[in-house]
């Protein structure tokens, strides 16, 4: 199990915004029903609690552009 914590107060990130998780197999972005959003890189907003496929190189960020990640497997 891994933890990303953001320093309190970080614009655009809720408490308990989003997970990554394993779903048959597959690592699977789930937004938490968070206020801000999971987004995509390309835009595309995550609706709550529905589970999107993701894979090494995919980008994401939650609440706005300045809170990107990238999914790295070393």
């Amino acid at each position: 199990m891994c933890a990303v914590r953001m320093p309190e107060g970080t614009a655009g990130i809720s408490r308990r915004h989003a997970c990554i998780r394993w779903q048959q197999g597959m690592p699977m972005l789930v937004d938490l029903g968070s206020s801000y959003g999971t987004y995509l890189a390309d835009g595309k907003q995550l609706p709550p609690n529905y589970p999107e496929p993701v894979a090494a190189g995919t980008r994401f960020y939650l609440g706005n552009r300045s809170n990107m990640f990238q999914i790295i497997v070393f």
